[in-house]
């Protein structure tokens, strides 16, 4: 279940980012899209919105671990998910952040022939799986 508007639009622009091949939007867009949702389930679960609204992306996904609305393996895969999209996020097409350099160079030498649609592919999974956030929890 997606929880609000602001999650289905940036849902719907996900998948379109994917689709079309933008793959740093696909990573950016899947971590907006994974901290709305989240922040959603935490309101859904009975948190207050002055609590369900943190300072940073990080005390939102600590607090949705600490209410039981995500498990550590969840945790886990969205922290990995929100420090890849900060690495494109702040990176401008001229300057390789030296992080993401190092990452995209770590994948290529696992054999990934294009990293960029590999962290674009896992992001938009990992999205795809917290709209079914609900299930998950069952």
């Amino acid at each position: 279940m997606v929880v609000g508007t602001a999650a289905s639009l940036l849902l719907d622009d996900l998948k379109a980012a994917w689709i079309y091949g933008i793959f740093a939007s696909t990573v950016i867009t899947a971590a907006d899209f994974c901290a709305v949702q989240v922040a959603g389930a935490l309101r859904l679960a009975g948190v207050d919105d002055e609590r369900a609204s943190p300072d940073s992306v990080e005390d939102l996904l600590r607090l949705a671990q600490v209410e039981g609305v995500i498990s550590s393996e969840l945790h886990a895969r969205l922290v990995e998910l929100h420090d890849r999209a900060q690495q494109y996020r702040h990176s401008p097409s001229w300057v390789i952040d030296r992080r993401l350099d190092d990452h995209l160079e770590e994948c290529a030498l696992l054999g990934e022939s294009d990293p960029l649609r590999a962290d674009a592919k896992s992001a938009l999974l990992l999205a795809l799986d917290l709209s079914r956030l609900d299930e998950l929890n069952r």
